[in-house]
């Protein structure tokens, strides 16, 4: 991994992790702070609050290594039992919104439809 970061001249930045004291091995992502949400100039990162977290230290690799972003922080225990965090939360929100443009094109050209019928 070392060799292909050098040639395609990427810097990678080691992020923690710990072993999650709850929910199922293998399937909680609680202890992985890798999976934050970036938009715009702000990074909204996970912590966990949990014992064994290590929210501190990715915090502060955080800001240093984004100083000109806006660092917020966001417990999502909730969802990280379930194997999810905030980028893939943000997934399906975006999914979600297509869904909704697609049905209001959809009705609108129903409606059009309807109208251009009774001419």
């Amino acid at each position: 991994m070392n060799r292909v970061l050098k040639e395609k001249e990427l810097e990678y930045i080691d992020l923690p992790m710990f072993e999650c004291p709850i929910g199922e091995k293998g399937k909680s992502a609680i202890g992985s702070y890798v999976n934050y949400l970036e938009t715009g100039n702000l990074i909204i990162m996970p912590v966990f609050e949990v014992s064994g977290n290590r929210d501190a230290e990715a915090f502060n690799i955080m800001t240093e290594t984004f100083p000109d972003r806006v660092i917020e922080t966001v417990n999502i225990n909730e969802i990280g039992i379930e194997g999810g965090l905030l980028n893939c939360i943000s997934w399906t929100m975006e999914l979600l919104d297509r869904i909704k443009r697609i049905t209001l094109i959809t009705e609108n050209l129903t409606v059009f439809q309807q109208w251009q019928s009774s001419l």
